[in-house]
Protein backbone atom coordinates (compact mmCIF):
# COMPACT_ATOMS: atom_id res chain seq x y z
CA UNK A 1 0.00 0.00 0.00
CA UNK A 2 1.04 3.73 -0.81
CA UNK A 3 0.35 6.22 1.39
CA UNK A 4 -0.24 10.20 0.85
CA UNK A 5 -0.50 12.74 3.80
CA UNK A 6 -1.89 15.90 2.73
CA UNK A 7 -1.72 18.62 4.67
CA UNK A 8 -5.37 20.06 2.61
CA UNK A 9 -8.08 18.40 1.02
CA UNK A 10 -7.91 19.57 -2.56
CA UNK A 11 -4.19 18.48 -1.92
CA UNK A 12 -5.30 14.79 -1.38
CA UNK A 13 -8.47 14.87 -3.92
CA UNK A 14 -5.58 15.56 -6.56
CA UNK A 15 -3.60 13.19 -5.41
CA UNK A 16 -7.11 10.43 -5.33
CA UNK A 17 -7.61 11.57 -8.62
CA UNK A 18 -3.95 10.84 -10.04
CA UNK A 19 -4.44 7.26 -7.90
CA UNK A 20 -7.53 6.83 -10.40
CA UNK A 21 -5.74 8.00 -13.31
CA UNK A 22 -3.34 4.92 -12.52
CA UNK A 23 -5.86 2.21 -11.88
CA UNK A 24 -5.43 1.87 -8.42
CA UNK A 25 -8.34 1.93 -5.72
CA UNK A 26 -7.62 4.27 -3.78
CA UNK A 27 -9.67 5.99 -0.46
CA UNK A 28 -9.24 9.51 0.68
CA UNK A 29 -9.96 10.16 3.84
CA UNK A 30 -11.11 13.27 5.31
CA UNK A 31 -10.85 13.78 8.78
CA UNK A 32 -7.29 12.61 9.07
CA UNK A 33 -8.19 9.19 9.96
CA UNK A 34 -6.03 6.60 8.82
CA UNK A 35 -8.19 3.84 7.35
CA UNK A 36 -6.49 0.38 7.40
CA UNK A 37 -8.86 -0.35 3.98
CA UNK A 38 -8.23 -3.05 1.46
CA UNK A 39 -6.75 -0.31 -1.10
CA UNK A 40 -3.41 0.23 -2.91
CA UNK A 41 -3.51 4.03 -2.10
CA UNK A 42 -4.71 5.71 1.10
CA UNK A 43 -4.99 9.66 1.06
CA UNK A 44 -4.76 11.59 4.58
CA UNK A 45 -6.14 14.79 4.97
CA UNK A 46 -4.59 16.47 7.88
CA UNK A 47 -6.03 19.96 7.00
CA UNK A 48 -3.08 21.37 8.97
CA UNK A 49 -2.41 24.23 6.64
CA UNK A 50 -5.76 25.71 7.85
CA UNK A 51 -4.54 24.74 11.55
CA UNK A 52 -2.37 27.36 14.29
CA UNK A 53 1.03 26.15 14.08
CA UNK A 54 0.83 24.00 17.35
CA UNK A 55 -1.96 21.97 16.30
CA UNK A 56 -0.80 21.22 12.65
CA UNK A 57 2.60 19.75 13.88
CA UNK A 58 0.34 17.71 16.65
CA UNK A 59 -1.96 16.11 14.12
CA UNK A 60 0.87 15.41 11.41
CA UNK A 61 2.92 13.67 14.40
CA UNK A 62 -0.34 11.49 15.10
CA UNK A 63 -0.72 10.93 11.75
CA UNK A 64 2.65 10.23 10.84
CA UNK A 65 3.28 7.62 13.92
CA UNK A 66 -0.28 6.02 12.39
CA UNK A 67 0.90 5.38 9.38
CA UNK A 68 4.47 4.27 10.12
CA UNK A 69 2.36 0.99 12.01
CA UNK A 70 0.50 0.45 8.94
CA UNK A 71 3.82 -0.23 7.81
CA UNK A 72 3.32 0.68 4.27
CA UNK A 73 5.75 0.16 1.12
CA UNK A 74 5.82 4.15 0.26
CA UNK A 75 4.96 7.11 2.02
CA UNK A 76 4.61 10.74 0.30
CA UNK A 77 3.73 13.86 1.59
CA UNK A 78 1.76 16.09 -0.45
CA UNK A 79 2.19 19.74 -0.34
CA UNK A 80 0.78 23.16 -2.33
CA UNK A 81 2.70 23.26 -5.70
CA UNK A 82 3.04 26.99 -4.36
CA UNK A 83 4.66 26.17 -1.22
CA UNK A 84 1.91 27.84 1.20
CA UNK A 85 1.56 25.92 4.28
CA UNK A 86 3.60 25.14 7.19
CA UNK A 87 6.37 23.31 5.20
CA UNK A 88 9.23 23.15 6.52
CA UNK A 89 8.13 22.52 10.30
CA UNK A 90 6.39 19.68 9.21
CA UNK A 91 8.69 18.36 7.20
CA UNK A 92 10.97 17.65 10.46
CA UNK A 93 8.01 16.40 12.35
CA UNK A 94 7.92 13.69 9.58
CA UNK A 95 11.54 13.02 9.52
CA UNK A 96 11.74 12.48 12.94
CA UNK A 97 8.98 10.31 13.17
CA UNK A 98 9.91 7.93 10.75
CA UNK A 99 13.86 8.20 11.84
CA UNK A 100 15.03 9.89 8.45
CA UNK A 101 17.31 12.76 7.83
CA UNK A 102 16.60 13.92 4.38
CA UNK A 103 13.62 15.13 2.50
CA UNK A 104 13.47 15.47 -1.58
CA UNK A 105 10.71 18.37 -2.29
CA UNK A 106 9.76 18.83 -5.45
CA UNK A 107 7.03 21.35 -5.72
CA UNK A 108 7.14 22.66 -8.78
CA UNK A 109 4.37 21.11 -11.42
CA UNK A 110 5.02 21.96 -15.06
CA UNK A 111 1.19 21.15 -16.09
CA UNK A 112 0.15 23.83 -14.09
CA UNK A 113 3.54 26.21 -15.92
CA UNK A 114 4.82 25.79 -12.14
CA UNK A 115 8.22 25.91 -12.05
CA UNK A 116 11.78 26.30 -10.00
CA UNK A 117 14.58 27.80 -12.22
CA UNK A 118 17.87 28.90 -10.13
CA UNK A 119 15.93 29.39 -7.06
CA UNK A 120 13.08 31.34 -8.00
CA UNK A 121 9.83 30.22 -8.48
CA UNK A 122 7.56 31.00 -11.48
CA UNK A 123 3.88 31.08 -12.13
CA UNK A 124 3.03 31.54 -15.99
CA UNK A 125 6.57 32.76 -15.90
CA UNK A 126 5.58 35.52 -13.40
CA UNK A 127 7.56 35.17 -10.24
CA UNK A 128 5.42 33.61 -7.22
CA UNK A 129 4.89 37.14 -5.41
CA UNK A 130 3.64 38.93 -8.57
CA UNK A 131 1.11 36.17 -9.68
CA UNK A 132 -1.28 36.38 -7.08
CA UNK A 133 -0.16 34.30 -4.48
CA UNK A 134 0.79 37.63 -2.25
CA UNK A 135 -2.95 38.12 -1.76
CA UNK A 136 -3.35 34.69 0.48
CA UNK A 137 -5.00 35.59 3.46
CA UNK A 138 -3.00 33.00 5.90
CA UNK A 139 0.22 32.35 3.96
CA UNK A 140 0.94 35.41 1.53
CA UNK A 141 3.85 34.81 -0.83
CA UNK A 142 6.35 37.80 -0.57
CA UNK A 143 9.26 36.84 -2.62
CA UNK A 144 9.63 34.67 -4.84
CA UNK A 145 13.04 32.88 -3.68
CA UNK A 146 12.57 29.11 -2.63
CA UNK A 147 15.13 29.72 0.17
CA UNK A 148 13.44 32.42 2.03
CA UNK A 149 10.02 31.25 1.30
CA UNK A 150 11.05 28.08 3.52
CA UNK A 151 14.25 28.97 5.13
CA UNK A 152 14.34 30.03 9.34
CA UNK A 153 12.70 26.75 10.55
CA UNK A 154 15.78 25.16 12.33
CA UNK A 155 16.21 23.20 9.35
CA UNK A 156 18.43 23.07 6.59
CA UNK A 157 17.21 24.18 2.98
CA UNK A 158 19.25 23.87 -0.20
CA UNK A 159 18.49 23.80 -3.57
CA UNK A 160 19.92 21.59 -6.25
CA UNK A 161 18.92 21.22 -10.11
CA UNK A 162 18.45 17.96 -11.67
CA UNK A 163 21.14 15.32 -11.08
CA UNK A 164 23.08 17.32 -8.09
CA UNK A 165 21.56 15.59 -5.15
CA UNK A 166 23.78 14.93 -2.77
CA UNK A 167 23.66 12.93 0.67
CA UNK A 168 22.51 16.37 1.93
CA UNK A 169 20.81 16.37 5.60
CA UNK A 170 17.02 18.58 5.61
CA UNK A 171 15.27 19.59 2.98
CA UNK A 172 16.75 19.60 -0.88
CA UNK A 173 14.42 21.66 -2.89
CA UNK A 174 14.40 20.21 -6.51
CA UNK A 175 14.82 22.68 -9.05
CA UNK A 176 12.05 21.92 -12.90
CA UNK A 177 12.42 23.68 -15.70
CA UNK A 178 10.53 21.41 -17.71
CA UNK A 179 8.16 17.86 -17.30
CA UNK A 180 11.22 15.46 -17.93
CA UNK A 181 12.89 17.14 -14.58
CA UNK A 182 9.87 15.55 -12.50
CA UNK A 183 11.04 11.99 -13.74
CA UNK A 184 15.12 12.93 -13.09
CA UNK A 185 14.19 13.62 -8.76
CA UNK A 186 12.05 10.13 -8.88
CA UNK A 187 15.57 8.25 -9.87
CA UNK A 188 16.79 9.63 -7.28
CA UNK A 189 14.10 7.93 -4.39
CA UNK A 190 15.21 5.35 -1.97
CA UNK A 191 13.73 4.74 1.80
CA UNK A 192 16.33 6.84 3.31
CA UNK A 193 14.67 10.25 1.46
CA UNK A 194 11.08 11.64 2.30
CA UNK A 195 9.56 11.95 -0.86
CA UNK A 196 7.85 15.49 -1.25
CA UNK A 197 6.07 17.27 -3.42
CA UNK A 198 3.09 18.32 -6.19
CA UNK A 199 0.84 16.31 -7.87
CA UNK A 200 3.16 16.32 -10.90
CA UNK A 201 5.54 14.52 -8.86
CA UNK A 202 3.65 12.18 -7.06
CA UNK A 203 2.49 11.05 -11.03
CA UNK A 204 6.25 10.88 -11.68
CA UNK A 205 7.02 8.73 -8.46
CA UNK A 206 3.95 6.33 -9.46
CA UNK A 207 6.06 5.98 -12.71
CA UNK A 208 9.26 5.59 -11.11
CA UNK A 209 7.95 2.50 -9.18
CA UNK A 210 6.71 1.02 -11.80
CA UNK A 211 2.61 1.80 -12.28
CA UNK A 212 1.37 3.52 -15.48
CA UNK A 213 -1.67 5.21 -16.27
CA UNK A 214 -4.66 3.52 -17.64
CA UNK A 215 -7.41 4.70 -19.86
CA UNK A 216 -8.69 8.09 -19.25
CA UNK A 217 -11.81 8.73 -17.11
CA UNK A 218 -12.24 12.46 -17.50
CA UNK A 219 -15.85 13.38 -16.33
CA UNK A 220 -17.90 15.46 -18.56
CA UNK A 221 -20.67 18.01 -18.35
CA UNK A 222 -23.70 15.95 -18.83
CA UNK A 223 -22.47 13.79 -15.99
CA UNK A 224 -23.10 16.08 -13.65
CA UNK A 225 -26.65 16.02 -11.71
CA UNK A 226 -28.80 18.65 -10.25
CA UNK A 227 -29.65 20.85 -8.18
CA UNK A 228 -25.92 21.56 -7.97
CA UNK A 229 -24.79 24.39 -6.02
CA UNK A 230 -21.03 25.93 -6.50
CA UNK A 231 -19.05 27.20 -3.40
CA UNK A 232 -15.88 29.44 -3.82
CA UNK A 233 -14.09 30.32 -0.87
CA UNK A 234 -10.70 30.81 -2.41
CA UNK A 235 -9.38 34.91 -2.47
CA UNK A 236 -7.86 34.10 -5.53
CA UNK A 237 -8.21 37.25 -7.57
CA UNK A 238 -8.68 35.50 -11.14
CA UNK A 239 -11.83 34.12 -9.46
CA UNK A 240 -13.32 37.25 -7.95
CA UNK A 241 -12.67 38.75 -10.84
CA UNK A 242 -14.71 35.74 -12.74
CA UNK A 243 -17.44 35.74 -10.60
CA UNK A 244 -18.17 39.66 -10.48
CA UNK A 245 -17.94 39.23 -14.46
CA UNK A 246 -20.47 36.46 -14.14
CA UNK A 247 -22.73 38.64 -12.09
CA UNK A 248 -22.84 41.24 -13.81
CA UNK A 249 -23.98 39.04 -17.16
CA UNK A 250 -26.84 38.11 -15.14
CA UNK A 251 -25.59 33.92 -14.07
CA UNK A 252 -26.98 32.80 -11.11
CA UNK A 253 -24.40 34.20 -8.85
CA UNK A 254 -25.55 34.98 -5.22
CA UNK A 255 -23.44 36.70 -3.03
CA UNK A 256 -23.07 35.51 0.69
CA UNK A 257 -22.14 38.84 2.01
CA UNK A 258 -26.18 39.62 3.16
CA UNK A 259 -25.93 36.13 5.10
CA UNK A 260 -23.05 36.40 6.43
CA UNK A 261 -22.27 40.06 7.63
CA UNK A 262 -26.41 41.22 7.33
CA UNK A 263 -27.91 38.81 9.58
CA UNK A 264 -30.61 38.17 6.74
CA UNK A 265 -29.81 34.08 6.90
CA UNK A 266 -33.67 33.10 6.07
CA UNK A 267 -33.73 35.84 3.41
CA UNK A 268 -31.05 34.53 1.53
CA UNK A 269 -31.64 30.91 1.90
CA UNK A 270 -34.94 31.41 0.08
CA UNK A 271 -33.34 33.10 -2.29
CA UNK A 272 -30.73 30.30 -3.65
CA UNK A 273 -33.24 27.90 -2.90
CA UNK A 274 -36.06 29.81 -5.32
CA UNK A 275 -32.92 29.99 -7.91
CA UNK A 276 -31.85 26.40 -7.59
CA UNK A 277 -35.61 25.77 -8.61
CA UNK A 278 -35.82 27.88 -11.34
CA UNK A 279 -32.08 27.69 -13.01
CA UNK A 280 -30.57 24.13 -11.82
CA UNK A 281 -27.28 25.53 -10.88
CA UNK A 282 -26.45 28.42 -8.31
CA UNK A 283 -23.04 29.86 -7.55
CA UNK A 284 -22.22 31.12 -4.11
CA UNK A 285 -19.15 33.78 -3.42
CA UNK A 286 -18.30 36.67 -1.30
CA UNK A 287 -19.01 40.29 -3.16
CA UNK A 288 -15.24 41.36 -3.67
CA UNK A 289 -16.10 45.16 -3.20
CA UNK A 290 -18.88 44.88 -0.52
CA UNK A 291 -16.51 42.33 2.18
CA UNK A 292 -14.95 44.39 5.12
CA UNK A 293 -10.95 44.20 4.84
CA UNK A 294 -9.92 41.84 7.51
CA UNK A 295 -12.34 38.73 8.15
CA UNK A 296 -11.51 35.97 10.23
CA UNK A 297 -10.65 33.28 7.51
CA UNK A 298 -11.65 30.54 9.89
CA UNK A 299 -14.89 32.12 11.20
CA UNK A 300 -15.97 32.90 7.25
CA UNK A 301 -15.23 29.33 5.99
CA UNK A 302 -17.32 27.61 9.09
CA UNK A 303 -19.86 30.39 8.03
CA UNK A 304 -20.06 29.49 4.55
CA UNK A 305 -20.40 25.77 5.68
CA UNK A 306 -23.63 26.14 7.82
CA UNK A 307 -25.17 28.24 4.87
CA UNK A 308 -24.13 25.11 2.54
CA UNK A 309 -25.38 22.35 5.06
CA UNK A 310 -28.63 24.25 5.35
CA UNK A 311 -28.81 24.71 1.79
CA UNK A 312 -28.58 20.52 0.78
CA UNK A 313 -31.05 20.19 3.37
CA UNK A 314 -33.44 22.28 2.13
CA UNK A 315 -33.27 21.82 -1.82
CA UNK A 316 -31.94 18.19 -1.99
CA UNK A 317 -28.84 19.24 -3.66
CA UNK A 318 -26.87 16.19 -5.42
CA UNK A 319 -23.96 17.74 -6.94
CA UNK A 320 -21.77 20.21 -4.69
CA UNK A 321 -18.32 21.85 -6.59
CA UNK A 322 -16.12 23.63 -4.18
CA UNK A 323 -13.17 25.72 -5.10
CA UNK A 324 -10.61 26.24 -2.29
CA UNK A 325 -9.42 23.33 -0.34
CA UNK A 326 -9.89 25.13 3.38
CA UNK A 327 -13.42 26.13 2.31
CA UNK A 328 -13.95 22.31 1.29
CA UNK A 329 -12.76 20.91 4.49
CA UNK A 330 -14.97 22.88 6.25
CA UNK A 331 -18.13 22.35 4.25
CA UNK A 332 -17.44 18.30 4.76
CA UNK A 333 -16.80 18.80 8.17
CA UNK A 334 -20.22 20.19 8.58
CA UNK A 335 -21.80 17.23 6.35
CA UNK A 336 -20.11 14.54 8.53
CA UNK A 337 -18.38 13.19 5.64
CA UNK A 338 -15.37 11.23 6.60
CA UNK A 339 -14.23 9.54 3.32
CA UNK A 340 -14.57 10.09 -0.89
CA UNK A 341 -14.10 7.52 -3.54
CA UNK A 342 -12.58 9.11 -6.13
CA UNK A 343 -14.90 8.26 -9.38
CA UNK A 344 -13.45 10.61 -12.19
CA UNK A 345 -11.13 13.97 -13.18
CA UNK A 346 -12.49 16.90 -15.14
CA UNK A 347 -8.59 18.18 -14.84
CA UNK A 348 -5.54 17.97 -12.73
CA UNK A 349 -6.87 19.02 -9.53
CA UNK A 350 -10.37 19.12 -10.06
CA UNK A 351 -11.64 15.77 -8.77
CA UNK A 352 -15.05 14.17 -9.18
CA UNK A 353 -15.81 12.00 -6.22
CA UNK A 354 -18.42 10.32 -4.25
CA UNK A 355 -19.82 10.40 -0.40
CA UNK A 356 -21.41 6.56 0.01
CA UNK A 357 -23.49 7.80 2.79
CA UNK A 358 -25.05 10.73 1.60
CA UNK A 359 -24.41 9.59 -2.52
CA UNK A 360 -24.11 13.55 -3.03
CA UNK A 361 -21.30 13.85 -5.53
CA UNK A 362 -18.26 16.32 -4.53
CA UNK A 363 -15.95 17.83 -7.06
CA UNK A 364 -13.09 20.16 -5.25
CA UNK A 365 -10.86 22.54 -7.27
CA UNK A 366 -8.05 24.10 -5.67
CA UNK A 367 -8.43 27.75 -5.81
CA UNK A 368 -5.30 28.87 -7.98
CA UNK A 369 -5.99 25.86 -10.32
CA UNK A 370 -7.77 26.43 -13.71
CA UNK A 371 -11.27 25.74 -14.17
CA UNK A 372 -11.90 22.50 -16.29
CA UNK A 373 -13.69 23.45 -19.84
CA UNK A 374 -16.54 20.92 -18.89
CA UNK A 375 -17.38 22.53 -15.53
CA UNK A 376 -15.78 26.49 -15.91
CA UNK A 377 -18.71 28.36 -14.01
CA UNK A 378 -19.18 30.30 -17.14
CA UNK A 379 -20.99 27.17 -18.66
CA UNK A 380 -22.19 25.86 -15.66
Amino acid sequence: MIVVIADDLTGATEIGGIGLRFGLKTVVSIKAEVLAANTELLVINTNSRSLKLEDALQVTREVTAKVRALNPQHIFKKIDSALRGYIPQEVTVHLEELGLNSALVVAANPALNRFIVDGIYYVNGIPLHEAGFVTDPEFPAFTADVVHLLSGKDIAVTVRKPGELTNENGLVIGEVAREEDLHVWMKYYQPEIFPVGSGGFFAAFLKGLGYQPQQENFAKRSDLQTPLLLVSGTAHPESAGLYKQLKEQGKPVVYLNKALFGEQTGEWIAEVVALLQQEGTVIITLDPDNTPAFVNPEWLRVKTAELVYMLIAKAGIKELIIEGGATAAEILKELQVTQLTPVQEFSQGVIRMRDESSGIYITTKPGSYRWADEIHPSVL
